[in-house]
C-alpha cells in the first residue's frame, strides 16, 4: 500500500519514495520532465540540484535532446556561469567504468575503463584550442596498451603531440610525423633494433641493430636490404674498430670490397683520392683524375707524384735519400752508392714482374726467388766474364780479417778447352798462412766426373755415359767407407773388400751378414761312458757364413778298438748350436757293426757342440750308435758333414 504526501510525492509501503511518479523502483525514483543540458549562465533544469550558501552547486540530470540522450553531473557556481571541479574519491580509492573490479594499485588510485570489446579514453579540447593528457604520478609516466589492442595517442590532424617530463618538453611529434628529442634515447635489453620500412610494403629496408656483448660492452650493426635481403654493411665493435663489408679486425677501419675498384674514395670538387684493390689482388693508392699525389710529413709535402708519373722530392742534396719512416735510403757516401735500410732489423727486397725476386736480410743472408722454368739454361744467377778471363766464380770473405788472406772459400768455373767446355771447382782455405793453403775440395769436370779432393781424391763418374762408378783417383789408393767413429768397409789396393761389422740384406728380413770365417777344428770320436782305447784327435774343416756353420771331418780309430761304453759321439765342434733348434746331417761309416736300420743321420743337439749318430728302426723310433758297434772292429771310421745355426 502506498500513499501520497502531495500530488507529486508518493511513499510506498516499503518506505521508497517517488517524485513525479507512482512507479517506484528504488529508494528514490524521480520522473524528470524533458530537459536539455543546462548552458553556462542559465538556470538549472537538472533532476537533482544541490546548492550551498557559498555560491556553488551540483546538478545531476538527464539530457533529453534527440540524438544526444544521456546523463550528466555538473559542478558550478549558483548560476552555472563558472564550472567548478568535480571530485571523485577525494580521499583515495580506485574508480571503475564498465567494471566492478578496477585495477588495484596498492596505495595508488587507479581509473579502470573496460568496454565490451575496445576500451578508449579520449581527451579533447575545444575546436581550435590546445589540449593535454597526463597519466601516472609525479615521478613515473606510463602509457600502455593491453589485451592485443593497439594503443592510439591522437593529437588530431594538424596539432603536434608533446611529451613533457620534468616540467619541459622532451619529445615532440609534429603533425607531419617528424619526431624531435631534447634528451637521450636509451634502449634496454640484450638486442635492440631501429628499423625502417618502405612506404607501401612491410619489408625492412634498413636497420640499426644494437647487440650486447656483456653488461658493460656492446656493438652496433648497420644493415640495408638489397632486393628484400637484409645484410650487415657496417659494424662498430665494442672497442671502436669499424668493419665495412666484414667484421671489425684489429685495425681501426677494415674495408672489404667485392669487386675491383670498389674501395675508399675521398672527393673534393673534381679531385679525388682513392685506395682500392682490383680482382687480381693488386693494391692501388692514388688519384682518380689527372691530379698530383703528395706524400706529407711534418705538415708539408716531401714528395709529389704528378699524373705523368714524375716523382719530385722537396729537398735535393749531394747525398739524396728516399726514406719511408726514416729507414729506406738511396744515396751515396764516400764514393759508395748505398741502397738499403738504416734500421738494423730491416731486410731489403727487390721485385720484378710483380713478384719478390731477391731479399737481403738484416743479417746479410741473400735469398733469390725465381720461377724461370726447368731447363739447364734457366739460370737463377748468371755470372759473366769479360771474355779474356779463364775463371769466373764466387768468393766468401771474412770482413773481420784485415790481412790479405781473408778469403775463406769459393766456387770457381774454369775453361777446360775452347770457349764451351768448363768445370766447377769448390775450394776452401785451411789456415791463415798464405795463398798456398787454398785447396780444391771438389771438382766437377765438363764430362760430369765429380772428384773430391786433390791428392788421394775420390772420383764419381760414368763409363761411356752409361755405367756410374766411384773410384779412387790413383790405382794405388785404397777406398774407405765409414762413419765418424771409423771406417766400416774398405777396398784395399789388392782389390779385397774388408767389412768391419757385417752386411745387412734388407729384402732378406732385415738380417745382417756379420761374419765370414774359414778354419779347422779338432774332432774326437769318443763315447759318453768309458773312452775307446785307441781314440785320438782328428782335424776337420769348417766354414761360417753369418750365423750358419758347415763342418766336415773324417775320424779314424787306428788298430783294434775296445773298451768303449755308452753312446758314440764326436766332440770338439768349433761353435755351439743355437738354443732354438737342433741340426741334422749325413755321414758315412766303415768297419762298424750295425744292425738292420731304416735310415741314419747325424744330429747336433740344441745348445751343444757335439755330434750324435741316429738310426731309424721303426716308425718315429730311432736308436743312437752304441760303443759296442765299434768294439772289436779294426780301424773303424766316420765321415760327417752337417750345417747348423749358432
Amino acid at each position: 500500500m502506498s500513499f501520497k504526501l502531495t500530488d507529486f510525492i508518493t511513499v510506498s509501503d516499503t518506505g521508497n519514495v517517488g517524485i513525479g511518479t507512482d512507479s517506484i523502483e528504488g529508494k528514490l525514483t524521480l520522473n524528470h520532465t524533458a530537459a536539455e543540458l543546462p548552458s553556462s549562465g542559465t538556470s538549472s533544469n537538472s533532476a537533482i540540484q544541490i546548492i550551498s550558501s557559498l555560491n556553488n552547486q551540483l546538478n545531476i540530470g538527464l539530457n533529453t535532446v534527440s540524438g544526444d540522450y544521456g546523463s550528466y553531473i555538473q559542478a558550478s557556481d549558483n548560476n552555472l556561469a563558472v564550472p567548478y571541479p568535480l571530485f571523485l574519491q577525494p580521499n583515495g580509492g580506485n574508480i571503475g567504468i564498465g567494471t566492478l573490479s578496477p585495477t588495484n594499485l596498492s596505495s595508488q588510485t587507479s581509473l579502470t575503463i573496460q568496454g565490451a570489446s575496445v576500451s578508449r579514453l579520449d581527451l579533447l579540447g575545444a575546436s581550435g584550442a590546445g589540449g593535454g593528457v597526463v597519466f601516472g604520478t609525479a615521478t613515473v609516466f606510463t602509457v600502455q596498451g593491453n589485451y592485443g589492442v593497439p594503443l592510439v595517442l591522437d593529437a588530431g590532424t594538424t596539432a603536434d603531440m608533446n611529451f613533457n617530463i620534468g616540467g619541459s618538453t622532451k619529445l615532440t611529434i609534429a603533425s607531419g610525423g617528424t619526431a624531435t628529442f631534447s634528451g637521450d634515447i636509451i634502449r634496454k635489453g640484450n638486442v635492440g633494433n631501429i628499423s625502417f620500412e618502405g612506404g607501401s610494403v612491410t619489408n625492412i629496408n634498413a636497420q640499426i641493430q644494437y647487440d650486447q656483448v656483456n653488461d658493460t660492452t656492446g656493438q652496433l650493426f648497420f644493415k640495408t636490404a638489397n632486393s628484400g635481403t637484409l645484410a650487415t654493411r657496417l659494424t662498430i665493435s665494442s672497442g671502436g674498430n669499424v668493419g665495412i663489408g666484414k667484421s671489425p679486425s684489429t685495425f681501426r677501419l677494415d674495408l672489404e670490397t667485392t669487386s675491383g675498384g670498389n674501395g675508399l674514395k675521398i672527393t673534393r670538387g673534381t679531385a679525388d683520392f682513392q685506395v682500392f684493390q682490383v680482382a687480381n689482388g693488386a693494391s692501388y693508392v692514388g688519384t682518380g683524375n689527372a691530379d698530383t699525389l703528395h706524400l706529407i710529413t711534418g705538415g708539408s709535402s716531401k714528395m709529389s707524384i704528378a699524373s705523368n708519373g714524375v716523382a719530385t722530392f722537396s729537398n735535393y742534396i749531394d747525398t739524396p735519400e728516399v726514406r719511408q719512416g726514416g729507414e729506406f735510403m738511396i744515396g751515396r757516401s764516400s764514393n759508395i752508392i748505398r741502397v738499403g735500410s738504416g734500421d738494423a732489423s730491416d731486410s731489403l727486397s727487390f721485385y720484378a714482374g710483380a713478384s719478390e725476386r731477391l731479399t737481403i736480410s738484416s743479417g746479410g743472408a741473400t735469398t733469390l726467388f725465381t720461377n724461370i722454368g726447368s731447363g739447364l739454361d734457366n739460370a737463377q744467377l748468371t755470372i759473366k766474364s769479360d771474355g779474356s778471363a779463364v775463371t769466373t766464380g764466387l768468393m766468401f770473405v771474412n770482413a773481420a780479417n784485415t790481412s790479405s788472406f781473408n778469403d775463406l772459400a769459393g766456387i770457381a768455373s774454369y775453361i777446360e778447352s775452347g770457349n764451351a767446355k768448363g768445370n766447377l771447382k769448390f775450394w776452401t782455405r785451411n789456415s791463415d798462412g798464405n795463398n798456398n793453403d787454398r785447396t780444391t775440395r771438389l771438382t766437377i769436370s765438363s764430362g760430369g766426373e765429380i772428384q773430391v779432393g786433390e791428392n788421394a781424391a775420390l772420383v764419381f763418374g760414368t763409363n761411356n755415359a752409361t755405367d756410374p762408378y766411384i773410384q779412387a783417383a790413383s790405382s794405388g789408393d785404397e777406398l774407405f767407407f765409414g762413419r765418424a767413429n771409423g771406417f766400416q768397409m774398405a777396398i784395399r789396393s789388392d782389390n779385397v773388400v774388408d767389412f768391419k761389422t757385417g752386411i745387412r740384406f734388407i729384402n732378406g728380413g732385415n738380417t745382417t751378414l756379420d761374419a765370414y770365417e774359414e778354419g779347422t777344428w779338432t774332432a774326437l770320436l769318443t763315447t759318453t761312458g768309458n773312452p775307446f782305447n785307441n781314440q785320438s784327435n782328428q782335424t776337420g774343416n769348417y766354414t761360417r757364413i753369418g750365423n750358419l756353420v758347415t763342418i766336415q771331418a773324417q775320424v779314424l780309430l787306428s788298430g783294434a778298438t775296445s773298451s768303449g761304453t755308452g753312446e758314440v759321439i764326436i766332440t770338439g765342434l768349433p761353435f755351439t748350436c743355437s738354443s732354438s733348434q737342433a741340426a741334422y746331417g749325413s755321414f758315412n761309416t766303415g768297419r762298424v757293426a750295425l744292425s738292420n736300420t731304416l735310415g741314419s743321420s747325424i744330429s747336433v743337439p740344441a745348445s751343444s757342440n757335439y755330434i750324435r749318430f741316429l738310426f731309424l728302426v721303426s716308425g718315429n723310433n730311432a736308436n743312437v750308435l752304441d760303443a759296442s758297434a765299434l768294439n772289436g772292429q779294426s780301424t773303424p771310421y766316420m765321415a760327417v758333414t752337417i750345417t747348423y745355426e749358432i
